[in-house]
């Protein structure tokens, strides 16, 4: 099985290249099942409520969206690729707006779970964008 950080490392990016990514991905994926499972529990029983913490759900957005910006910022100056940027910043409006809007419970869980999908999805963009660019070097440099 290869990891992240093996396949980096085999293409000359070292694994250091996608860790803020990787994280990203934990950080984003960890909100969203934060959300739904907080929902899922308050629906059914009382014991979601200890869940479902201001201060925890504000850890969990500010979180999410500082490693966004700043494995997005990273990868931006190696690939110069929008597309990782786009979806990411696409992802951080519908937290911000879930997080910070007066909505219904059920919209806030819908815009929250969708903005960390995209974050989610942004980071995965960020690795590949971030490997092709150090294979593109790599030839490059043997030319």
């Amino acid at each position: 099985m290869t990891t992240f950080a093996g396949s980096a490392t085999r293409r000359g990016l070292g694994a250091q290249a996608s860790d803020p990514d990787r994280v990203g991905i934990v950080a984003s994926t960890l909100c969203a099942v934060h959300c739904v499972g907080t929902a899922v529990l308050v629906g059914v029983s009382g014991v979601g409520a200890l869940f479902a913490d201001e201060r925890v759900e504000v850890a969990f957005c500010v979180c999410a969206v500082s490693v966004a910006l700043g494995a997005l910022a990273r990868g931006w100056r190696r690939h110069r690729s929008w597309m990782p940027g786009s979806v990411g910043s696409s992802g951080i409006v519908l937290l911000l707006t879930a997080r910070c809007a007066r909505l219904e419970s059920s919209v806030e869980v819908a815009l929250s779970v969708s903005g960390g999908a995209l974050l989610t999805a942004a980071h995965v963009l960020n690795i590949r964008k971030i490997r092709q660019a150090g294979a593109c070097c790599e030839v490059c440099d043997d030319a």
